[in-house]
């Protein structure tokens, strides 16, 4: 028998029980509803992706981009947001890029979205790339950033998610090819299998094959390429803001090489190409019917190779009013006439071949070889085998390099360890001082005075007296202003109205919210941001030693919203902590390079360095240079370059194709200045090359380069030898003519195998092929820190950084192009020694 009680809980279950099973079955409703509705992706909207980055290439560290097309089934054009979702910022949060479009209805265009790949990004993740319906434009701040919280989109209009394709690893060079026809560029990326670097080389360089029709609209596009060959294609495709993309790309450093087809040639037509004014100022000359056996030297290293007989050349004559850098022969035929001219751009440049690289004959044979040829235009260095001659070399024991990174040192030196230190010694000292008092020095005292019953007093007065001591010492030693530590490059080419900067670096924003991280060409007082000469970049950064070992989040992970288009000032989460970025900017010139100066050492137009003409002295150069940067020049050294090396040499039977050898592409000479090179110093240039020792050609500093780095069984993940920082950074800047293996060693196993992982875009050894000079130093050490030329702004105000920054300052000489004649001993002042090989 049921107690009253007990029965009157079953007449409740009783009732409850129905309404229960009612609410079950709604909530399972409302729940398969729901999960209906998160299965169906919108479709208003069709997203398709036409290729990642351009040629289809992307690499982990670098800005890429990526080609979509969409077609709108709405009935009305309408402003819709495209964005792109990839993974988390070193931080956890989410940056999301976005760019507005109008849409066509019925119609499918195309739209790229342009993003930083993150270091750990690889081949399985997903991107998810989505459309919604644009609401009124989200606010900005006074730094013209987009605001997290006010950035709105409205109903999602359709969304597609893709796994990249075309990966390229970070260690590995790009080479970019406008057509289809690969004129033997593909021996930059010969290798024996299993190895990521070629076999009498260091990196490698991935042949990336494009169309004129599916180049970027921002040069962030081209950003992982140091050089393009256009080799088909019409430059009338290029026009708008295709076509000033490129020209932003060649200004801050890209090389363009235009190989002019033998007929239909449009490039010296200004009104079929928006490319023109890109060319070297030259009248151009087109002749039928030339053997191309009077330009062997050139494409070739002996006399058994077949060249075709009929081809179309074109000649160049530089104009008589072109300005310095704007006509520049870089090789000469057998009677004087230019067949490769180029014309500086910024800090970059535009060459011209007039040789026809793409006839069949010259296809079929793999030929010109890239050794003999491309190296001299491009700047590169060391043999380049075909696969079957790698093979061959692979019985010599070439398979126990070592690879090894010259970029490692770049989060040791932007690292703020010293606001971490100051922390961590006053934890230690407040620790051990507790620890004493409140032990056995404290009760001490207490027995001292027979007041040992007063311990656990003593003891917890200690620890309310210690916790406000940390406290209290916390709160003083919190940094209560923006600081930042970098590293940075800044570049200049005399007589160019331009300078550009990349800089890694870590910021402490210590508050907690959003700031906007801006870079840009400041105000002419330099209080605020100005107006942007370029398109700036900024983005999170993260080593590529973190891509190996991960990296933590925040448990507040927040998206943002990033300007896929112009992405100079981010709005980001802040935490009262460090961010790192890796920011570039171009712009006039900020610090004041080196300038040649008269004897009272005043800059004028008179002043100038050139090459001696006194034979009755040694000295290589003559003229005066002084510069005023905001601080002396530090480990700098000066390399002069005097031109390439010649073409032929002298046999039994005549001159002949010089044979391959891993010498330099160019006579050169490189010396190091034993002191600082103060600001508003003079340097006398026939005094610092007036050495002729052996030590000084430049060869000797490539070995000493190579050799600062020691080398890891892990690619990139050591970063050793800190001592040599600049060096370091030097070699990263003359990567490509670092010492190759020779191939008459039968045992490279202690020879390094270099690469640039994270930091790539840096070298300079286009300039190795042609007439200059190069100067190269620090700004900053370990110890007396420097200030960033790159401007930065958080939240509208400048921020204070300290560090170190590389100079690479470039002064072009005059013209001198190889001999097809064998070299003489008047080429150099007596007893000068060469880069000449035999």
């Amino acid at each position: 028998m049921r107690s009253p009680g007990t029965h009157t809980t079953f007449r409740f279950h009783r009732l409850l029980a129905p309404l229960v099973r009612c609410l079950a079955v709604v909530a399972a409703l409302l729940l398969s509803h729901a999960t209906a509705a998160q299965s169906e992706t919108p479709t208003e909207i069709q997203i398709e992706v036409e290729r990642f980055g351009v040629g289809g290439t992307i690499r982990p560290g670098d800005w890429t981009g990526v080609r979509i097309r969409i077609n709108d089934s709405a009935p009305k054009a309408r402003e819709v947001a495209l964005r792109l979702s990839p993974r988390v910022d070193p931080d956890g949060d989410e940056p999301i890029f976005q760019r507005d479009v109008t849409t066509n209805p019925g119609q499918w265009q195309g739209a790229w979205l342009y993003w930083r790949v993150p270091h750990w990004f690889d081949s399985t993740d997903v991107i998810v790339i989505s459309a919604y319906e644009a609401l009124e434009s989200g606010s900005t701040d006074r730094t013209g950033a987009i605001a997290v919280s006010t950035a709105p989109v409205g109903r999602l209009l359709g969304q597609v998610r893709v796994t990249p394709k075309g990966f390229a690893p970070a260690d590995v060079g790009l080479l970019g090819m406008v057509g289809n026809r690969p004129m033997s560029l593909t021996r930059y990326a010969v290798r024996n299998q299993g190895e990521r670097w070629r076999v009498l080389g260091h990196e490698l360089q991935e042949y990336v094959a494009m169309t004129p029709a599916e180049l970027p609209d921002r040069w962030m596009g081209y950003a992982p390429f140091e050089s393009i060959v256009w080799g088909v294609g019409e430059p009338g495709e290029v026009r708008g803001e295709r076509a000033v993309a490129l020209k932003d790309w060649i200004n801050r450093g890209g090389h363009l090489v235009i190989v002019l087809p033998p007929v239909g040639e449009n490039w010296t037509n200004p009104s079929a190409s928006e490319l023109h004014e890109l060319l070297p100022r030259v009248t151009v000359r087109r002749r039928e019917g030339i053997d191309l056996e009077r330009y062997r030297p050139l494409l070739v290293d002996s006399r058994k190779a077949r060249l075709p007989k009929e081809t179309v050349v074109h000649e160049f004559t530089p104009m008589p009013d072109a300005a310095r850098g704007e006509a520049i022969r870089v090789f000469d035929g057998p009677d004087s006439e230019c067949v490769v001219a180029r014309r500086l751009v910024g800090l970059g440049m535009v060459t011209v071949v007039g040789l026809d690289l793409a006839h069949r004959t010259l296809l079929e044979q793999e030929l010109p070889l890239s050794d003999v040829f491309w190296n001299r235009v491009l700047g590169q260095r060391g043999e380049l085998p075909s696969p079957q001659e790698a093979e061959a070399i692979r019985a010599q024991n070439f398979l126990s390099r070592s690879g090894v990174n010259f970029a490692t040192d770049i989060p040791g030196e932007i690292a703020k360890t010293r606001t971490a230190a100051a922390g961590v010694l006053l934890g230690f000292v407040v620790f051990v001082a507790y620890w004493l008092i409140a032990g056995p020095l404290g009760y001490a005292i207490l027995k001292r005075r027979s007041q040992v019953q007063h311990s656990w007093l003593a003891y917890a007065l200690a620890a309310l007296a210690f916790t406000g001591i940390a406290w209290g010492g916390a709160t003083m030693i919190r940094p209560r202003k923006v600081e930042a530590q970098h590293l940075s490059f800044i570049d200049h080419v005399f007589g160019q109205p331009l300078q550009r900067a990349r800089t890694w670096v870590s910021i402490l924003i210590p508050w907690y919210g959003q700031a906007t991280v801006q870079v840009t060409t400041p105000t002419p007082d330099g209080s605020g941001p100005g107006k942007a000469e370029g398109i700036d970049l900024a983005a999170a950064w993260e080593s590529i030693q973190d891509a190996k070992v991960g990296v933590g989040a925040f448990p507040d992970s927040r998206p943002y919203v990033v300007d896929a288009r112009n992405p100079n000032a981010v709005r980001v989460p802040t935490r009262s902590t460090v961010k790192q970025w890796q920011v570039d900017w171009i712009g006039g010139p900020r610090w004041k390079m080196p300038v040649p100066v008269d004897d009272a050492g005043d800059a004028s137009p008179s002043a100038a360095i050139k090459f001696n003409a006194d034979r009755t002295i040694k000295a290589l150069l003559t003229g005066k240079l002084k510069h005023e940067l905001p601080g002396p020049l530090n480990d700098a050294v000066i390399i002069v370059v005097q031109r390439q090396a010649s073409l032929v040499r002298s046999s039994a039977d005549g001159p002949e194709p010089r044979p391959l050898t891993t010498n330099m592409i160019c006579d050169a000479r490189a010396y190091k200045l034993a002191n600082p090179w103060q600001s508003g110093q003079v340097l006398d240039m026939s005094v610092v090359t007036a050495s002729t020792d052996p030590s000084t050609l430049a060869s000797r500093l490539m070995e000493r380069l190579l050799g600062s780095q020691s080398t890891s069984t892990i690619q990139g993940a050591t970063r050793s030898n800190p001592g040599q920082v600049v060096d370091h950074l030097t070699a990263l800047s003359l990567f490509s003519q670092l010492d190759p293996p020779k191939r008459q060693r039968s045992d490279t196993s202690s020879f390094p195998a270099a690469n640039r992982a994270g930091a790539q875009g840096l070298d300079l050894g286009k300039w190795f092929t042609q007439p200059c000079v190069i100067v190269i130093g620090a700004i900053g050490t370990t110890n007396e820190p420097a200030e960033t030329p790159t401007p930065i702004f958080v939240d509208g105000q400048r921020v204070p950084t300290q560090g170190r920054t590389l100079v690479r300052w470039i002064y072009p000489m005059p013209d001198d192009p190889p001999s097809l004649s064998p070299p003489t001993d008047e080429a150099v002042p007596p007893g000068v020694p060469t880069e000449r090989g035999g």
